[in-house]
């Protein structure tokens, strides 16, 4: 594509050009799953080194404005498999798109200052997936609907060489392929030629909980004696892999630890599978001390006659101290169309308030 043009070009930063700059999102609204230094949460200020563009961020989200490549990359370490994902709105510029790298390395200031995978989404056009070593070599594209100044979510899921992408529909990947070139590397958003905003940042990378959202998979869990409790895969799972707690009865827990989980407000919210044999559940969160647990929303039916995913808004929940929290489901019970009462999961997310 002619958007990722060969030529290297420096550009200016906030305050200086040519070169790259450390600056603090502070108020982006990231609700994301668990670098290994620090929580990426709306107010912890978390580090981004930028190259290239002028940076800002307001009222949960962070814009740039038109350049050739900019870049603003999460500063820590991830795991080979990575799931990254954001509310990404391209701006209206000719010959521009934005979107979200992945697996990355090698960055600096120019056009493809960078080695790694990018997703963009390119008005008019479509999806695109390619990587760079300093020039842009294409994987795939797949023509759809994409116009400028409409948000759209995006997800790039990367376990060993398959690389699915989604966009506005979860379930199904609109790019589906296999590449072996980067195994592992660093994760952001890039735009060239577009005034872009991101909101919504997510990145799950196999780390402990150590932010606003857990996969359940990742952490310590108790359950009721005899009953099974274990992790499986599923495509939809926003990193393939969630937990399933094969209940028979009403009454039945499992029960996961959040650790180190700050005092406020979260609104609270749990990815689910919901499948043709699933019961009904009710949530409970405890600070790990005092082991006193309160309901958080209304009871949780699993149940759908197809496979289907799902995220449930449970509501705010205020907690009072600084403490591992436990979050606890329990049987309550199944619909009367639901063949069984066991219940599956793919993550519990915190979102300050």
């Amino acid at each position: 594509m002619c958007r990722h043009g060969a030529t290297l070009v420096a550009l200016t930063m906030v305050t200086t050009a040519g070169a790259e700059q450390s600056q603090k999102f502070t108020n982006v609204g990231f609700e994301s799953g668990s670098p290994p230094v620090g929580a990426v949460s709306q107010n912890d200020g978390n580090v981004w080194q930028t190259y290239g563009g002028t940076w800002t961020a307001a009222n949960g989200a962070c814009s740039v404005n038109s350049g050739l490549g900019n870049m603003a990359i999460l500063q820590g370490a991830f795991s080979a498999d990575v799931t990254v994902e954001a509310d990404v709105t391209p701006g209206s510029d000719s010959n521009g798109d934005a979107g979200l790298i992945f697996r990355t390395s090698k960055y600096s200031v120019a056009t493809n200052g960078y080695d790694g995978y990018y997703v963009g989404l390119i008005p008019d056009v479509g999806v695109e997936l390619g990587m760079s070593d300093g020039s842009f070599h294409q994987l795939a594209i797949t023509y759809m609907p994409i116009t400028s100044g409409t948000a759209y979510p995006v997800r790039v899921v990367a376990a060993g060489p398959s690389i699915q992408v989604f966009v506005s529909n979860m379930m199904t990947p609109v790019i589906s392929t296999t590449d072996t070139k980067y195994a592992s590397g660093g994760v952001g958003v890039r735009a060239h030629n577009s005034v872009t905003k991101w909101d919504h940042f997510n990145v799950n990378s196999g780390y402990s909980y150590a932010g606003q959202r857990a996969e359940t998979e990742s952490l310590s869990a108790t359950f009721t004696n005899g009953v099974t409790h274990r992790a499986f895969t599923w495509t939809f799972f926003s990193a393939g892999e969630g937990t399933i707690l094969n209940a028979t009865a009403a009454g039945q827990q499992v029960t996961y630890t959040l650790p180190a989980v700050g005092a406020g407000t979260y609104d609270v919210r749990v990815g689910v599978e919901k499948a043709a044999a699933r019961g009904t559940c009710q949530m409970a969160i405890a600070s790990a001390d005092s082991k006193v647990f309160a309901n958080v929303g209304a009871v949780l039916d699993q149940y759908s006659s197809t496979e289907q995913f799902e995220e449930f808004d449970l509501g705010n929940c205020s907690l009072n101290t600084n403490s591992d929290k436990l979050v606890r489901f329990t049987v309550a019970g199944k619909n009367s169309a639901s063949g069984g009462r066991s219940i599956a999961f793919d993550y519990i997310k915190l979102i300050p308030q």
